[in-house]
Order: structure tokens, then sequence, then C-alpha cells
């Protein structure tokens, strides 16, 4: 049940791909109660359908709610239309809903939160060393120009080039 969302935008599109996880039930009257109609709108349920390569999984022995045959979805799992099975449906209350025809992609490429921690600490672990390089670079370059060896010749401390260079480096 989407609560009363517009979904003219997904309806339209090419589809989306939820970021979290997907909670669904394959009880209609629950899928109902989370549909928009309690909240005076025509509801809107998506009816997901199942293979055996797409497929979510049955979590009733650990779910909050386990006589509602909870189904968890993959996050990242791609949510696409299927035009042309849509229906309308009246309940015994005499609500609308919209009952939408969809199929579900888990992607299996998905990163867990560990994979993409991971990741992300190689990339920055990867740039700061990148910048460290370069910095040391920098300042060899630096220290071998006429420039600054003139000027460590008028130093009164000309000894202490190569601490003052460690030092920066160091820093």
């Amino acid at each position: 049940g989407l609560g009363g969302l517009d979904v003219s935008a997904f309806l339209d599109g090419p589809g989306f791909t939820d970021r979290a996880f997907m909670s669904s039930t394959k009880n209609l009257r629950s899928a109902i109660l989370y549909s928009g109609t309690k909240q005076g709108f025509v509801g809107t349920v998506l009816c997901i359908e199942i293979s055996t390569t797409n497929n979510g999984a049955m979590i009733m022995d650990f779910s909050q709610y386990p006589s509602e045959r909870e189904t968890v979805w993959n996050a990242c799992s791609h949510i696409q239309h299927t035009p042309g099975k849509d229906e309308v449906v009246v309940t015994e209350e005499g609500d609308l809903v919209k009952i939408i025809h969809v199929l579900v992609s888990a992607n299996s490429k998905a990163e867990t939160v560990e994979e993409l921690e991971g990741r992300r600490k190689r990339v920055v672990e990867s740039v700061l060393n990148t910048l460290h390089d370069d910095v040391f670079l920098r300042v060899d370059t630096v220290a071998s120009s006429a420039e600054f060896k003139a000027r460590v010749s008028q130093d009164p401390h000309p000894n202490m080039k190569d601490r003052f260079i460690e030092s920066i480096k160091r820093e």
C-alpha cells in the first residue's frame, strides 16, 4: 500500500529503485490498510508479480506481523510497472483501490553497507596518499630550485635546511 502517494511519475517513467529494503505482504487486506483509503484517497496498492528468479525473502518467522506473511525485498531493487494489467477494486467498506501490477528485480550486485564503507575508505586513503605524494614531490622540487638554494645560503642557520624540509613533510 502506498498511503495515497501520487504515482503518475512512476507510471509514466521506466520505474524506480528503492534505496532501502522494501517490505511487502501477501495479504491484500493488509496492503489496503496502507493504501490511503483511510485518509480519503483512492487507495493504491502495488501487486508484485513474482517468479522463481525475482522473489523476496519471506520473514514470517522474524516479522513483527507474522500473520501478514511479510516479504522483504533487497535494498536497491528495481520496481517496474507492467502496463495493461492494472485494475480497480471496491473494498467491502466501499473504498476504491487501484492495484498496479509491477515487476521487482532484486539487484544482486548491490553492495552491503560494509562493502560501501570499505570502498569509501579505500577511495579516501587513495586520495590522501596521492596528496601526500604530491606534497613530497612539490617540497623536493622547490628545495632543489636555485631560488630556494640562494635563500638558504643567506640563512644564519643553513645546516637546518634538511630538518626544515623534513618538518614540512612530517606535518
